[in-house]
Order: C-alpha cells, then structure tokens, then sequence
C-alpha cells in the first residue's frame, strides 16, 4: 500500500484507535456520531482492532487491550501486539482532537472508493459492456459506497419529529404515507416513510391493479407525486388502467370495440386530465442499478415508488450467478436506498405456485414465506402484504370479474397483520373493500 499513501492515513487510524483504548465510551460517541465503521480503517490490524471493539461494545464487556487481543486471537484475524497498542494510546494525548482524526479518515475512505470506482469505470469502458452500465455503476457507488455525510439527529430532534408525526396522524389517520383502503390502512397503519413493503401474489390476482388504484390515489386525491417503474407494462398499458379505475367503465368494451361516443369522449377528457397528475412512470427493462438510480434521483421530490415487479428486473454484471443471492442484493440495494432517500418504496413480487394450496391439496392463503425466490425480501421489508383468491374459490380456479380476493398483511413491523375481503373488479381495472360492494347494494 505504500504506493498509494494518499489513500490512507496510518496516523489518523492509529490515533483514533488509541483513542478508544484512552476514553472508550466518550470517542465511541463520536465515531457513532460520525458513522464510522471499521471499513472507514484501510491498514488491516487497525480495521480488525476497530471490529473487535465495536463486538466487545455490543457484547457489554469492558474494552481495553486484553480483551481486544483476546477477541483477535479467536477470530484469528491479523491485529497488533500489546506494546502496539500501548503506543497507540500514548499517540492520542487528547482525545478532543479525535473528531479532526476522523475527518481525515472520512476523506480517505472517499477518496478509497472513488480510486477503485475510477479503476473499475475504466475497465468497464475498455470492454463490449454499454456505457449505460457504466454510468449506471457510477451513480450507484457514489449513493451507497460513499461514507454518509448524513448527521446523527439528536434525541430532541427525533422526539419532536414523532410528536409532529403523531399529530398529523390525529388529522390524517396516519403519521405515514396514507392508503387508498382505510379498511387496510386502519391495520397497517399506513405506509412509513424511508421503507421497503413488498405486496405480493400469483399471477394474475390483482397486485399491479393494486398498485396502481394506490398511486393513483396518492396522485390524485392526496396530491402527493409519485413513481412507477415498470418492468413488465408498457407506460400506455398503466394509463388505461388509470383512467379506467378513475372513470368505472367495462374496458373490455373499448377493447372489442363496443364503446359509444359518449364513452370514448369521457376516456380522452379523463385522459388529458390526468395527465397533470404527478405520476412519474418508467416502463421498459432495467437494472436494479438503473432503478436505485431513478429513486435516488428524484428523492426529495418523489417520496412514493413502485417497482414492478421484483423477479422482472434485468439481471446487470454485477449481481451473483446465483438467481437467491441475485435477490438477496436487489432486497438489500432497494431497502437501503429506500433508507439513504426517506423514499417509500413498495416492492411486487410473485409467490409461488403452491402458496393457495397446502400440503394436503386444499385452498389455503399464502403466508410471507411463499415470496419467490428469496426469503431476503421478507427479512428486509418493513410490511408484507399479500393477495390471494379467496378460499371459496377451489383449486386453480380464477372468476372473470368480481372475483372474492383476501388483501392480507402477512408482516408488519410497524403494526398489526390480519385480513380484508375485497372484490377484484377486473373489468373496471380496481380492487374495492367487500364491505363497499356490500353498502352500495343494501
């Protein structure tokens, strides 16, 4: 490493670590502070040293010399001796300077990774890959490779948000992002902010109509803006949805050309009207790089996304063979950009064929484990919901229209799980609460 000095400051990781052996608790609030973690160290029996400190913290146990040596030596990771460690200590005569140490760290672990994005850019362009990729690469390695300039809130500023919060969900129903369905919402709690909800079902049960009646409504009633990355619909295909949600009528009448004048005259009035809505979509095949990239993009002014769904989206050069550990990095790259933005992000996924019947060949409701193709998506999602034909529907079977459909909140971290009857009304592109259907007949 000696050649490339520039980037790495073995006093700054020195001192830093002698600090925390001098005034453990006082300069670990600093480096928490700072979000220092032990890749901010390039100079290995540092970076190891760091590690085991930040176990002993987690564990409770006393941090010193001997029990960080102690920890090294069952890792059997590279770390210094004992008189190492003790010069470490006499470097950090004042810890008051730890904070100026760290900046330095913080600077050379940018400057870290965009050296190695730098290397990799370039033999990237020198291949047959599309400059596409490697703008797409750029963009998400400066979001998520970079050191977080974010500042820690002070717990007076995180306890007068959750007042504001509550507050508002005194008015609003909701301290979140509000839900189309109050039924549903009234289980959920709504959608929170900076999360990952994944909505999953088989084909063709409802969940992209599901998604659009949701950001329709956000669009349109609450006025919030929203996105929609589609990777198995065409942007034309989604608006028709829209008006046809908006407007009730029988589509399958356009389609087979049985619309009157006064129909098709309402379709285009409602067209052009919605065409101010702040709906911001993006059809086609992309990358989950190209995706965090559209997200990150517009955070701040789009807190809402859609992705669907999960299993279309274009496997890139950079993800794993594996098509589990393909998943387990989308789960994880969605979830942290939905965290880095403060942008909700609701995820669709397909489940598996077997999710609507068990072991015994009769009618069940899926559960949050008969996600396709990762149980990552379960693990990283704040809310699981899912959609599934009603029990009284034998077999495979599938109703043309009004069809009984079970909306189930499978897993939520942030309130209850439990089940709405809905009805899937297909022809007029929307899914509505059972109770809805049940008051306009009575």
């Amino acid at each position: 490493m000696a050649d490339k000095e520039y980037l790495y400051s073995s006093i700054a990781e020195q001192f830093v670590i002698g600090a925390v052996f001098k005034a453990p608790r006082e300069t670990l609030k600093v480096l928490e502070t700072a979000g220092v973690t032990e890749e901010w160290f390039a100079i290995p029996r540092w970076k190891y040293t760091f590690e085991a400190m930040l176990n002993l913290k987690t564990a409770g146990t006393i941090i010193d010399v001997s029990s960080v040596l102690e920890v090294c030596t069952k890792t059997a990771k590279g770390f210094a001796g004992r008189t190492v460690y003790e010069e470490a200590v006499q470097i950090a005569k004042d810890i008051r300077n730890v904070s100026y140490y760290v900046d330095i760290l913080k600077e050379k672990m940018t400057r870290r990774v965009i050296n190695e994005m730098s290397e990799k850019t370039i033999r990237m362009l020198k291949s047959d890959e599309p400059v596409e990729e490697a703008v797409g690469y750029i963009k998400v390695t400066l979001a998520h490779g970079l050191p977080a300039t974010k500042k820690k809130k002070s717990v007076d500023q995180q306890l007068s948000e959750l007042d504001v919060g509550y507050r508002r969900a005194r008015k609003k129903g909701t301290n979140g992002i509000p839900s189309r369905f109050k039924e549903c919402q009234g289980i959920t709690g709504g959608y929170p902010h900076g999360k990952m909800i994944v909505i999953g079902s088989r084909p063709k049960i409802g969940k992209t109509l599901f998604m659009c009646n949701e950001t329709r409504y956000l669009a349109q009633d609450i006025g919030m803006p929203v996105g929609v990355i589609s990777l198995e619909m065409m942007e034309a295909e989604l608006r028709e949805r829209y008006i046809g949600d908006e407007l009730g009528l029988e589509l399958i009448d356009f389609r087979n050309g049985k619309a009157t004048d006064d129909q098709l005259n309402a379709f285009l009035k409602c067209g052009n009207k919605q065409k101010s809505l702040p709906i911001h979509i993006y059809d086609g095949n992309r990358t989950i790089e190209d995706i965090c990239m559209i997200i990150r993009d517009l955070a701040g002014e789009v807190m809402f996304f859609a992705i669907d769904y999960i299993q279309r989206i274009k496997p890139s050069r950079f993800d794993p063979k594996s098509d589990r550990e393909r998943l387990d990095r989308w789960s994880q790259m969605i979830t942290d950009t939905a965290n880095d933005t403060g942008t909700t992000v609701m995820a669709l996924a397909q489940l598996n064929r077997e999710s609507e019947i068990d072991i015994k060949g009769k009618r069940c409701l899926p559960v949050a484990k008969n996600l396709k193709g990762s149980s990552m998506f379960e693990q990283d999602a704040t809310m699981v919901i899912l959609l599934a034909r009603d029990i009284c529907i034998p077999g495979d079977q599938q109703w043309n229209d009004n069809q009984p459909t079970v909306w189930r909140c499978a897993y939520n971290r942030t309130g209850h799980t439990g089940d709405v009857d809905m009805i899937f009304q297909k022809s007029k592109q929307r899914l509505v609460e059972k109770w809805m259907v049940n008051s306009k007949e009575n």
